[in-house]
């Protein structure tokens, strides 16, 4: 990945093959490609024969909008990924030690992020750092549990009239 705009299921897929306790490979596969609108059944299946620590990378196209200037229409576009581990099922203890073990590899793509943010690499330098926001995530598969974690960017807007458009 170069210096261009933010590709949220590429960096991740990349971020997920370098981490260790993730380790995704084209033969283990830990990482998964979601969108919000997704039904959780569908990527449910996908998942179900996986093991380990799995990386789920979700972009729904979402986005906010503000006025910060008379002149500058900024959007917001956000992004999330999972971290989960698969836990004994019905073990709340093993659910608590599995969303510490993954808010701590989240933290490490959080760090991750923030160096290529510093460095203006792989498309972060919009990121804004102040928009990132964990919570705790699962049931998902087989007892799949850990933490989701959004960001947003902050980038200009065009909103300039383009005639092809319209009638």
């Amino acid at each position: 990945m170069d210096n261009r705009k933010y590709n949220h299921y590429e960096y991740c897929e990349t971020i997920a093959r370098k981490l260790k306790p993730i380790q995704h490979t084209d033969e283990k596969r830990q990482f998964f490609k979601s969108t919000e609108q997704e039904e959780l059944d569908e990527l449910n299946e996908r998942i179900s024969d996986t093991s380990g620590v799995l990386f789920i990378a979700i972009d729904g196209t979402e986005s906010s909008f503000d006025w910060r200037n008379s002149d500058s229409l900024m959007e917001q576009p956000s992004y999330l990924f999972a971290i989960v581990e698969q836990t004994e099922g019905g073990n709340a203890a093993s659910i608590f030690q599995a969303q510490q073990h993954c808010k701590a590899i989240a933290m490490q793509v959080v760090a991750s992020m923030m160096q290529d943010y510093h460095d203006y690499k792989n498309g972060l330098e919009l990121l804004e750092p102040a928009t990132f926001r964990m919570k705790g995530f699962g049931p998902i598969g087989n007892n799949y549990y850990g933490v989701l974690v959004g960001f947003s960017f902050n980038q200009g807007t065009n909103y300039e009239i383009n005639p092809a458009l319209w009638v």
